[in-house]
């Protein structure tokens, strides 16, 4: 909740909350009107929403609302947390997109068949209780366990209040108590026997094993780039790991920002691909984001002087471990200047055991925020405009640098093939 007075929202966070705003208020207009209609743009607004989500449950790529594009949400810490974001291995948002598609389905078919879809007010009143319950649920964890905001969880928690409203409007006949409601009019013959329940059971099934087949990444990664560039100019003292760059078949160059959650995300994965291999160096480069990770810079700083002594892939290692300990106090708000230039102090003499005189000599020197200068130069100048952003050399036969997408395991994949000899003529093509 934090997010939401500490930083000005971005332009993609206004469009999001405006979106979102819009959703749903075309929602109670069209349940004002036509519960049965309401009903259904709500399920396809939440269909949507969920659909979206699954996705980004998924990927490892930056999305609207990731922490680095985003000042106010970070859909990255909720929608893909280790524990809260699937049971089983079933992701939340999938069990999300197949309820809305059963209200969907269920709604469309009280209208063409409302002979066998007379208890459909029950239905959307029972189907709305349950959502909002499971949102009470999600909304408690999201906001008072991980602590962050992901925007479209918000709005299915919204969608599921209307359903819930509409449910409530449907049933206006008998009215009564929640039970009378629930149980209808008794005093009405039914002749025909009703299929709400069952058809949304039917959809709630099928739709839960599209979305997941379909939705469920398979093993087999495939490379994609972005851009070229030619060269990427090096100073030479940066962060290294696996060969020597010098002697590197495939060298891999990182932009990264230390107050980035996805880069903290992709860090272990990107030394696996590297660990044991004779062929590959990792360099890593500062890209903080300032206008949204203001912190960063001073991170970004006690690295290089980190790496004055020895203890800059430590100080990185360290602090992509435990981002929240290190930028965050124990409200879960952001440290302030004071608060952080200690908590670097703690992490140089306690952690690593620096010389904490050096360390604090290094900080203030202007040589080292014109070295952390030239890394965002450098960034600046080969295009980079979010983190983590990776360059990989060694595939295209003319030696230049492309921008790959999808992560550790797609620059894994690009050697891989290239080691095994395939044609990559079309990857280093692909982004001219």
């Amino acid at each position: 909740m934090y997010a939401l007075v500490a930083a000005a929202p971005t332009s993609s966070d206004w469009q999001i909350i405006i979106g979102i705003v819009v959703a749903w208020m075309i929602s109670v207009v069209l349940v004002q009107r036509s519960v049965q209609l309401g009903s259904m743009w709500a399920g396809l607004c939440g269909l949507g929403a969920s659909i979206y989500l699954t996705g980004q449950h998924y990927s490892e790529e930056a999305t609207l609302c990731s922490e680095g594009t985003s000042t106010l949400f970070n859909c990255d810490e909720v929608n893909q947390h280790e524990v809260y974001s699937e049971i089983g291995s079933l992701p939340v948002s999938v069990l999300g997109g197949a309820f809305f598609f059963a209200v969907l389905f269920v709604a469309w078919r009280s209208g063409s068949e409302p002979e066998k879809h007379h208890r459909f007010p029950q239905f959307l009143l029972l189907a709305g209780i349950g959502s909002v319950i499971a949102s009470g649920i999600m909304a408690t964890i999201s906001f008072g366990i991980i602590g962050q905001i992901c925007p479209f969880c918000v709005a299915l928690y919204g969608l599921s209040l209307v359903l819930l409203w509409a449910g409530w409007k449907a049933t206006s006949s008998p009215g009564g108590s929640l039970g009378a409601r629930l149980k209808g009019d008794s005093s009405t013959a039914e002749t025909t026997k009703d299929a709400s329940l069952s058809s949304g059971a039917i959809a709630f099934t099928l739709a839960l094993l599209v979305l997941y087949t379909t939705s469920k990444p398979s093993d087999a990664v495939t490379p994609t780039a972005s851009a070229v560039v030619s060269e990427i100019e090096l100073v030479g003292d940066e962060v290294s790991e696996g060969a020597k760059p010098d002697s590197a078949t495939y060298t891999i160059i990182e932009y990264a920002d230390l107050q980035c959650g996805a880069c903290a995300a992709n860090h272990e994965p990107m030394k696996k691909v590297v660990a044991g291999a004779d062929d590959i160096a990792l360099i890593f480069k500062h890209f903080p984001l300032v206008s949204i990770h203001p912190l960063a810079v001073e991170a970004a700083k006690g690295a290089l002087c980190a790496q004055e002594q020895g203890k800059a892939a430590d100080w990185i290692d360290a602090v992509f471990g435990s981002q929240r300990a290190v930028f965050m106090d124990d409200q879960g708000a952001p440290r302030s200047e004071e608060q952080l230039a200690r908590q670097l102090q703690f992490l140089a003499k306690q952690q690593l055991e620096m010389d904490a005189e050096a360390f604090t000599a290094c900080m203030n020197r202007d040589s080292t925020a014109e070295r952390l200068q030239n890394d965002i130069d450098s960034g600046n100048e080969n295009g980079v405009n979010s983190t983590p952003s990776f360059f990989l050399k060694g595939i295209c036969d003319d030696g230049r640098f492309l921008k790959m997408q999808g992560g550790p395991a797609a620059i894994e994949a690009a050697i891989n093939s290239h080691r095994a000899g395939q044609d990559m003529s079309a990857l280093c093509n692909q982004s001219q």
